[in-house]
């Protein structure tokens, strides 16, 4: 399967430990130099307007967004079918090649599939569907930020990349939030155990510096989230964007009660398998 991992030149510690993960396991993986505020124009020429979109997002949200979209185009230019993706901060389960294969081979007629756990509770269909051996597929019915490993499908990355709407929400947003303009049109599964790991805790005997796990888009989405906060509409603006929230809360009452009845809350599982060190070294964090 065509895969990509995602890293910052100036993040030389990140790519090191992804890479020392892909020559364990085995895994022909392509590094993707990441967009950066100052490259995307250059990485983006059909963006639109830059100024309106900065209203909506950060500028490290929009680079976060085009250079996963640079990944979905890389997939789509060679005539593929799935491409994985990765962001470069994640603890990759011994598990993921075997996975993999059975999913390129059996070929899942999924858009999205979740690869990765923060390890807090989430909501899922409790029905366990078709997977590779030892796994499970579930719909998921909450939203859990992050986008650090999924496969897409070429079909899907398409729709999305030749929508208007592509810059209206933060990816992870984009990809799962139940409030994405996408949401409805994409099959969109969860993998039970997950095959990588978030906000893992680091210790001394690990060997992986604390780096790994400092955000450099963190900053600007609180700075982004400030500015929102000292600029409300008001007047009419405020009057209209009430009204249109509370159309959308009517037109979600009934999937959300519906969710409410259905859902299972979990914990969504790391497959573990530790890469080259003890699994003692390696602790989710609380």
């Amino acid at each position: 399967m065509l895969a990509y991992y995602i890293n910052l030149d100036s993040r030389p510690d990140r790519r090191a430990f992804m890479e020392r993960q892909f020559a364990v396991l085995r895994l022909e993986v392509e590094r993707l130099p990441a967009t950066t505020p100052s490259t995307i124009e250059a990485d983006d020429p059909a963006l639109p307007s830059l100024e309106r979109l900065l209203t909506q997002l950060s500028a490290p949200e929009i680079a976060i967004s085009i250079s996963h979209f640079r990944a979905w185009r890389a997939m789509l230019d060679q005539g593929c079918g799935n491409v994985l993706v990765l962001e470069d901060d994640l603890l990759l389960s011994g598990r993921l090649p075997g996975f993999l294969s059975e999913l390129e081979r059996e070929a899942f007629a999924i858009d999205i599939l979740r690869l990765e756990t923060h390890q807090t509770e989430v909501r899922i269909h409790p029905r366990a569907e078709p997977a590779p051996t030892g796994f499970a597929f579930h719909q998921p019915l909450s939203f859990e930020s992050g986008c650090g490993a999924y496969v897409i499908s070429a079909t899907c990355a398409a729709r999305i990349l030749s929508s208007p709407h592509r810059f209206s929400m933060p990816l992870d947003d984009l990809l799962f939030s139940l409030a994405s303009p996408f949401r409805r049109r994409n099959t969109i599964r969860t993998a039970v155990p997950a095959l990588a790991l978030f906000r893992f805790e680091v210790t001394a005997e690990f060997n992986v510096p604390e780096s790994i796990l400092i955000s450099d888009a963190h900053a600007e989405r609180v700075r982004l989230s400030e500015w929102k906060g000292r600029n409300k509409p008001t007047g009419l603006r405020r009057v209209s964007r009430e009204v249109a929230r509370l159309r959308r809360q009517a037109a979600n009452l009934l999937p959300a009660l519906w969710i409410r009845l259905v859902a299972r809350t979990v914990v969504v599982p790391f497959a573990g398998d530790g890469l080259s060190e003890p699994p003692s070294t390696v602790r989710p964090r609380a």
